[in-house]
């Protein structure tokens, strides 16, 4: 019986222990966050987040953007357009070292053509399969040692699409957060688009990043000097125009990151296709690699035709055959005579 009184005893002492400290805990704030910033004084950002020991990034942009455009006193627009070009510019390296690394990649694929023939038919050679073992382990080394003197690899040409992605995806999911919890943002425009937080009416903002988006797969932006495959653009085509029913409602905040990210891609690569700029960023130039290929016996795959290339052809065969249709007209009409405008005397 005492040991029973003494256990039950024990076990509310322990619960109310257990429970007055969750509610002093409750009301202490978390060692992890600084107890100088009260939520009077926390950005919108920061007070509608849940608190957890694990923040994401786009928690992180969020409370950046913030903070630049309270500092700053700048619009929310030129907050977005100013941080989209910065995040740009801090990733054109990469631009640059996968444009060198294809560039590089195709000058040596001679070398790499002739190093897989030796390879391919090995297993029909009448080695051994510990002979077969080491040529392939050979062939590995030599495709290694080549790599490394060029300074390329293959998988090389992923690194580019592997940060950017993400970086893509933070500001989206930031960006969607703050058109839902910042008020701000409602007069944080201008023109047209004064509301960032809702979709555009006008649907000049998905239609200018669809646009941009073909443009920059049509003239092959932020690619080396290999050309791109036909079923590849097609697909690139085909989401093109998906993205614009596919995008219609989100909010403009969302298409102003997207759009001024296209505009940058085709500016920067138009200007990394320039000569001067490429020989200053060590990028061989597109002439050089075209010689080293026909110094092989090799010539670089045909590009296809773009669809801008393709609207232009119909049009000037268009304007040929009204023009050929206008002359035959002129041919055909009777030609009035010297004496076909004198008019009779009364």
């Amino acid at each position: 019986m005492y040991r029973g009184i003494s256990a039950s005893v024990l076990c509310r002492s322990f619960g109310s222990a257990v429970f007055q400290r969750s509610m002093v805990q409750s009301r202490t704030p978390s060692p992890l966050f600084s107890t100088s910033l009260m939520p009077s004084v926390l950005s919108p950002f920061s007070q509608r987040q849940p608190v957890r020991y694990i923040s994401y990034p786009s928690d992180w942009l969020g409370s950046a953007l913030e903070s630049i455009h309270a500092s700053t006193g700048l619009p929310w627009w030129i907050t977005i357009l100013t941080t989209t070009v910065v995040f740009r510019v801090a990733t054109l390296p990469l631009v640059v070292k996968q444009m060198r690394n294809t560039a590089n990649l195709t000058m040596i694929r001679p070398q790499m053509e002739e190093l897989n023939a030796k390879i391919k038919d090995i297993g029909s050679s009448g080695l051994s399969p510990m002979e077969i073992q080491a040529a392939r382990i050979n062939h590995t080394e030599q495709l290694r040692a080549l790599f490394q003197k060029h300074d390329c690899h293959p998988m090389k040409a992923f690194v580019n699409a592997f940060v950017q992605m993400p970086i893509f995806l933070t500001f989206f999911i930031t960006l969607r957060n703050l058109a839902e919890n910042c008020a701000s943002l409602k007069v944080g425009g201008i023109s047209w688009f004064t509301d960032l937080t809702t979709a555009d009416p006008l649907y000049i903002f998905p239609l200018l990043s669809s646009l941009t988006f073909l443009t920059t797969i049509e003239l092959g932006a932020d690619t080396g000097v290999a050309p791109m495959g036909k079923g590849i653009r097609w697909f690139f085509r085909a989401l093109a125009v998906g993205m614009f029913f596919l995008t219609m409602s989100m909010p403009k905040a969302v298409f102003l990151y997207w759009t001024a990210s296209n505009f940058f891609s085709l500016i920067s690569s138009r200007l990394l296709q320039r000569d001067a700029v490429r020989r200053a960023l060590n990028i061989p130039l597109n002439s050089e690699v075209k010689a080293a290929l026909a110094r092989a016996g090799m010539t670089p795959k045909p590009q296809q035709p773009g669809m801008f290339d393709n609207i232009q052809k119909m049009i000037k065969e268009r304007s040929e055959q009204q023009k050929k249709v206008h002359e035959v007209f002129l041919d055909s009409k009777p030609k009035a005579t010297k004496g076909d405008n004198v008019v009779p005397k009364q």
